[in-house]
């Protein structure tokens, strides 16, 4: 019956010729009103399709973002000898501090000056779950399950980072079970994809630029998420970037109270390209800045034992997309943007 249901609205959709240019709003509420879940439900599908962003209504975690915000600014502000004390580059930076300029986006390898590769200027901090003692996805998985790493110098980051957390993972939830009637998937197929997974919020520091470093200097270079899905609150200040289906660049700023939710690679992969992980870019201000941009990700990844089966339904060509595991790829990503070294991968068997 659900398939069934599905094919129509799946059909319905496909057909339409009009691409949006711009992200749908939404609210989770008309997903539990019948009489207007259907049109959520499409217009969630149709910005997944076209855009592979959505903005959410979040009125309920707005009002934490100037506290979480200022904890941020506490954070980054340590001197950077404090900073690189809670660096792990032995588990790919998957917890704790990433300095400026240690990451390049999957699109920036030769995008520099004379084909050479443009780091990102942002620093940022990993926090992700912790799963019950004896686990077996902390002995299978070390580097992905670590223990967080917590700055001692503010202690209010660690209850915020975890709340928001908790906020950001109830909102992509949210929008993954209002996906499972329209692709005639059961109820709970979502959740189950991404239980124990090794999501992880970033909490991010775009820092200041003076004019005359502005032109060669890269906030957060062009890429791809390459998790499951993506949740994010509005960030401080205008900067993100995102290309649509049909090629054209528009703003991603969140409007008063809203949230962004975007696809991200592995979502992409299991639906054969009919949703699509959009390539999203954060500029700084071409004038400068004397502050800086702070911004959260919560990255929502599939368990990494998941092994990816492309829906046939979907996919204008499986053969693109054969099997393989949330761990395989997500390591391919860490290694080809310069997180992980395939060297400690190995010392992590």
């Amino acid at each position: 019956m659900l398939e069934k249901q599905a094919r129509g609205i799946l059909s319905k959709i496909g057909m339409a010729k009009e691409t949006l240019n711009q992200i749908p709003v939404v609210d989770l509420n008309d997903f539990r009103d019948p009489k207007r879940r259907d049109s959520f439900t499409e217009t969630v599908a149709k910005g997944f399709q076209d855009i592979g962003f959505i903005f959410v209504k979040t009125p309920d975690i707005t009002p934490k973002l100037p506290t979480v915000y200022d904890a941020y600014k506490k954070v980054f502000d340590l001197p950077l000898e404090v900073k690189m004390g809670y660096e792990r580059p032995d588990i790919h930076r998957q917890r704790g501090y990433t300095p400026s300029g240690a990451e390049i986006g999957i699109f920036c390898q030769r995008s520099g000056p004379d084909g050479k590769p443009q780091h990102d200027a942002k620093e940022n901090w990993f926090v992700g779950p912790k799963l019950p003692d004896g686990h077996p996805f902390v002995e299978r998985y070390p580097a992905l399950y670590a223990p967080n790493v917590w700055p001692t110098e503010v202690p209010e980051f660690k209850p915020l980072a975890q709340t928001l957390y908790k906020d950001l993972f109830t909102v992509g939830k949210g929008l993954l079970r209002s996906m499972e009637p329209y692709l005639g998937y059961e109820k709970g197929f979502f959740d189950d994809i991404v239980k124990d997974s090794p999501t992880s919020l970033r909490p991010l520091h775009y820092p200041p630029v003076k004019p005359e470093d502005a032109e060669n200097t890269v906030w957060g270079c062009t890429h791809t998420d390459i998790n499951f899905i993506t949740a994010l609150p509005a960030s401080t200040k205008p900067g993100l970037w995102v290309e649509t289906r049909s090629g054209e660049w528009i703003p991603g700023m969140a409007p008063p109270d809203h949230s962004l939710v975007q696809v991200g690679d592995m979502l992409e992969y299991m639906t054969g390209g009919y949703f699509r992980s959009a390539r999203h870019r954060v500029d700084a201000p071409k004038g400068g800045t004397t502050t800086g941009r702070y911004s959260s990700a919560l990255f929502i990844h599939a368990r990494s034992n998941y092994e990816f089966q492309v829906d046939r339904r979907l996919a204008d060509d499986p053969a693109q997309y054969p099997p393989i595991t949330a761990e395989n790829l997500l390591y391919s990503r860490l290694q080809a943007i310069g997180l992980a070294k395939q060297e400690a991968r190995e010392e992590q068997k």
